[in-house]
This record gives structure tokens, C-alpha cells and sequence, in this order.
């Protein structure tokens, strides 16, 4: 049995169309119908890639031994602010 060899790189600005992609990859694997085109109107699952390459997004992605991607990992670290949710079950600080 022959193994596929991976190459790993960090993440650019140019691969937010890539990431964006994987989301839709995942978000299908949970049962969500979304598409790339649907993406940037889907405020709740684009802001993961929107405007790729801010100093605090950190990624890699996977290439094969042909140089072609085929996976990715990704994380971004979110302005508190910009992202508080209220709740009547979470309580306040």
C-alpha cells in the first residue's frame, strides 16, 4: 500500500478562496445546503474567512505530493465586541 506524502505551508491572503472551499466542505458534512455563491451573505459562516490574512488568522494548508490542496486548517481570533451574543441562560460578568 502506498502512503500520499503531504505538504504543509502557512496560509496567504490568496487562500481565501480555498478556505472558503473547506468551509462549504464542512458545512456540508453537517447537513448545511451552502454554497460559495451563498458564502458572503452568510454572515454567521463567512466572517471564518472574510478578508483572509488579518495579523491574528493563522493557517496551514495540505498539498499533495503534486503540488495540488487538498485540505486546510485554520483559526481566527475574533474582536470580542464585534461578536458578544446576550442569552437569558448565559449569565453576565
Amino acid at each position: 500500500m502506498s502512503h500520499t506524502r503531504f505538504i504543509y505551508r502557512e496560509t496567504t491572503p490568496a487562500d481565501q478562496q480555498f478556505l472558503a472551499e473547506m468551509l462549504i466542505e464542512a458545512t456540508q458534512a453537517s447537513g448545511h445546503l451552502l454554497t460559495l455563491d451563498d458564502l458572503p451573505s452568510t454572515a454567521e459562516s463567512y466572517r471564518y474567512v472574510a478578508d483572509w490574512g488579518k495579523p491574528s488568522d493563522l493557517g496551514v494548508i495540505a498539498h499533495d505530493q503534486h503540488g495540488i490542496p487538498v485540505g486546510a486548517a485554520w483559526a481566527r481570533l475574533f474582536d470580542r465586541s464585534a461578536h458578544r451574543r446576550s442569552s437569558t441562560t448565559t449569565p453576565r460578568s
